[in-house]
């Protein structure tokens, strides 16, 4: 199942209504402060926030989205809300989302942050990633 990535900008129709079940899957915490618990309202109240929606495409469909924020000016991105659909977890959707990162974050020579205080995320490791002070980072 190869999974392409793409920066949300402008979605199709069918984007957000692959967006609408993605989103149903998350976390009801995701949606604090957030007006409805649409994928619509979500994206816009991130993008408000100045993050980045990247999503992984799969036939067409997005399967995986997650949100990327600019740390320390723009070199430095932190990793966030990496959402699956259920209906294709345990697929190794997460993996490639996380493998096609590692590559732009490579290209762009910038560095990943994921927040993880009790080092839990320990396949984080196979990416390059070294875990400090409750903070895995891998450098692009």
């Amino acid at each position: 199942m190869p999974v392409h990535i793409e920066w949300i900008e402008s979605p199709s129709e069918q984007d957000w209504l692959d967006l609408e079940k993605l989103y149903k899957d998350a976390p009801n915490q995701w949606f604090e402060g957030v007006c409805d618990h649409t994928a619509q309202d979500y994206i816009a109240t991130k993008k408000q926030q100045d993050y980045m929606i990247v999503v992984g495409r799969f036939n067409d469909r997005l399967i995986v989205a997650a949100t990327l924020k600019a740390q320390q000016g723009q070199s430095t991105y932190l990793l966030e809300e990496l959402c699956v659909r259920s209906a294709t977890r345990k697929r190794g959707v997460a993996r490639q989302m996380l493998v096609r990162l590692c590559q732009w974050s490579s290209e762009q020579k910038c560095i990943l942050l994921v927040k993880d205080e009790n080092a839990q995320y320990k396949t984080l490791l196979e990416y390059g990633f070294v875990h400090a002070q409750g903070i895995w980072k891998r450098q692009g």
